[in-house]
């Protein structure tokens, strides 16, 4: 991604998939997307655009994306350690605070770190790479996007789920009388507790 996007003065991309049925015109359907973002006015270069309309260009884009968590892990090596992402998701009127909360904490205890994700459905995965002096700092600020999340009447999960690691996550968007619940459901087809044993809560 360093040679072709995600870097530099093009450090933020927009992937857009244009819906387009057969009576539709596609031109058409392109310059009235491309007049949705300029109108945006949120700093889109228009001469940066790319039309990925062959496959060299679809390539070389998503060759570009999937290079970034590669990235990330090379990074994380080296520092000894390992990441940290997120997978909120807060409703769409709450994303700009959500936004500029996240990046701000982020980058006020100076944490190298990455965002990508799913934009239109306001879930974007904050991946921090904290070295060893802030691995517990890292550790703490994912805490505090949890419950920003929750406040904003978001969840702290949109599609890896529960499992182990964000089991205290599920206590702060829900509660004891939950976690009661799901155990009485899974008695019920489960009685013994013996397939995936410690996910969502503990017996």
């Amino acid at each position: 991604h360093k040679e072709k996007l995600f870097y530099g003065e093009n450090q933020v991309a927009i992937y857009l998939q244009i819906p387009v049925t057969a009576d539709k015109n596609l031109d058409q359907e392109i310059e009235t997307w491309f007049n949705r973002l300029l109108a945006a006015n949120c700093g889109i270069d228009p001469e940066a655009v790319i039309l990925l309309d062959n496959e060299p260009k679809r390539r070389m884009f998503m060759e570009s994306r999937h290079s970034m968590p590669a990235n990330a892990l090379e990074v994380i090596q080296q520092h000894g350690t390992y990441t940290i992402m997120t997978d909120t998701v807060v409703p769409p009127e709450n994303f700009a605070e959500f936004l500029n909360y996240a990046h701000k904490l982020i980058e006020s205890e100076g944490i190298d770190y990455l965002s990508f994700g799913h934009f239109g459905d306001c879930h974007l995965h904050f991946t921090l790479l904290p070295d060893q002096k802030r691995l517990q700092k890292a550790t703490e600020i994912y805490d505090l996007f949890i419950t920003k999340t929750v406040a904003l009447d978001g969840v702290y999960s949109g599609e890896h789920g529960t499992g182990k690691r964000k089991r205290k996550d599920f206590l702060v968007l829900y509660d004891q009388a939950a976690i009661d619940q799901l155990k009485a459901c899974k008695a019920a087809v489960d009685p013994y507790f013996l397939i995936n044993r410690g996910n969502v809560f503990t017996i």
